[in-house]
């Protein structure tokens, strides 16, 4: 299984299908008009403020709305990241499958996140100055890649790193083209890997967009489909 609590009936959670995670659910969301069968993560930082960020008392609340549904969470700034290393975060992180840390990561803050959560998939970023990370061996480590954009091809680009793990594809910017994504991306990936969008779902009032995104996933799950000659 993916995770942890994914629910039995999302197919997805539990097959080797490429799969979708929206980021940015925040205090102004309908929750009802989100989309089913993909990943929903919210964004926690201590140190910033603003309508990407919910506090951690709404964040308990989507959690508690979504619960049975797969959800992660972002931990950004140093505060937050602080609380999680020291425990801090049990009781807000519960109904959490997934738990990203954002930024760059040292070996032994990794190694103390995943003896404090052994239970939830902890995601790092893959960076040049935290390359060490995707060498340690723990079944609920995995790694997010964020694209770089190509000069030449005028498009984003993923370069895998060579681990024995899940991978991630970060999408930057605002700009869409799943199924050019897509298409790069399968060629690279092996086994079990996931796109993650959220700059592009934002609204001109920096809001998630539901409807947006449930135009993504339909997109998504049309081109991922098992009869796909992309995937």
């Amino acid at each position: 299984m993916l995770y942890p609590k994914a629910k039995a009936e999302n197919d997805r959670a539990n097959s080797e299908l490429p799969d979708l995670s929206f980021v940015g659910i925040d205090s102004q969301t309908d929750l009802q008009r989100l989309p089913h069968a993909c990943e929903l993560a919210v964004y926690l930082s201590l140190d910033d403020r603003g309508s990407l960020y919910p506090s951690p008392q709404t964040i308990s609340r989507i959690a508690k709305s979504l619960r049975g549904r797969r959800l992660a969470i972002h931990i950004r700034g140093y505060e937050a990241r602080q609380q999680l290393l020291h425990n801090q975060l049990a009781d807000l992180l519960f109904d959490f499958d997934r738990i990203y840390i954002d930024g760059i990561v040292s070996e032994k803050e990794l190694r103390r996140v995943l003896l404090l959560y052994p239970n939830k998939y902890i995601i790092t970023e893959h960076h040049q100055d935290n390359d060490c990370l995707r060498f340690i061996s723990a079944a609920n480590h995995q790694i997010v890649v964020t694209s770089t954009y190509c000069e030449t091809s005028l498009q984003q680009v993923w370069k895998t790193p060579v681990v024995d793990k899940p991978v991630g594809y970060r999408i930057r910017g605002q700009h869409l083209n799943i199924q050019m994504m897509v298409s790069q991306i399968a060629k690279q990936a092996k086994g079990y890997w996931w796109l993650e969008v959220s700059e592009a779902l934002r609204t001109d009032e920096d809001r998630f967009d539901p409807e947006f995104a449930k135009a993504v996933f339909e997109q998504f799950s049309n081109i991922t489909a098992p009869d796909s000659a992309l995937v």
